[in-house]
Parts: structure tokens; C-alpha cells; sequence
């Protein structure tokens, strides 16, 4: 618990954002994941394969996978055009999300 509130509240910190960020309250930031695992359940060898499922920055959604990808906006090409990432994929590729999730339904916009 303690590492989970230092990755969100103490990165605030460095930023100068304390109170704005890192924290689910009225007046922050609407940043948040829906992660593909429950970070309290899961043996802690398998936190690094935890990946986002959503991601919403400033109350918008700029990420979507799997159930969520039709909410999803369009991906953008990475940069330059023969980047590895447009041929091999980006760090998602390394560490699939396991298949299926116990929750997974249909999502739609």
C-alpha cells in the first residue's frame, strides 16, 4: 500500500502538484487507469505485467484496450516512420495481458 501511495501521491510531490495530483478528490486532476489486474490481489511478481486497460487524462479518455477500445480515440503512428515501435510494437507487447479477464464484457460508447 505504502509503494502504491508513494507512485501517486509522491510523484505529485515532485512536480509541485501535491493536492492536484496523485489523489481521487474533487478539485484534482481527473487522471486515472482501470488496470488490467487488482494491484492488492496479484502475487508481487506479477505487478510489472500490470498494464492499463483505460486511461483517462483531464476527463478524457486518450487510451482504450481491449474491452475499452472502442472508446478509444485513433492511435497515432509513432514518430520517426521507421521507429521499431511501428514494426514491433511498444513496452505492451513485452508483457500481454493475460487472457481473459473474470470481469470482461462488452464495453461501447
Amino acid at each position: 500500500m505504502e509503494a502504491l501511495r508513494l507512485w501517486t501521491e509522491g510523484s505529485a510531490w515532485f512536480s509541485n502538484e501535491s493536492g492536484k495530483k496523485g489523489l481521487i478528490k474533487e478539485g484534482c486532476y481527473a487522471d486515472f487507469i482501470v488496470p488490467s489486474a487488482d494491484y492488492f490481489s496479484v502475487e508481487e511478481e506479477e505487478i510489472k505485467d500490470i498494464v492499463s486497460l483505460l486511461t483517462v487524462v483531464g476527463g478524457k479518455i486518450v487510451y482504450g484496450d481491449r474491452i475499452f477500445k472502442s472508446l478509444a480515440p485513433q492511435e497515432l503512428q509513432a514518430s520517426p516512420e521507421w521507429s521499431p515501435v511501428n514494426f514491433f510494437g511498444g513496452y505492451q507487447a513485452v508483457h500481454p495481458v493475460k487472457e481473459p479477464l473474470p470481469w470482461e464484457t462488452s464495453v461501447t460508447s
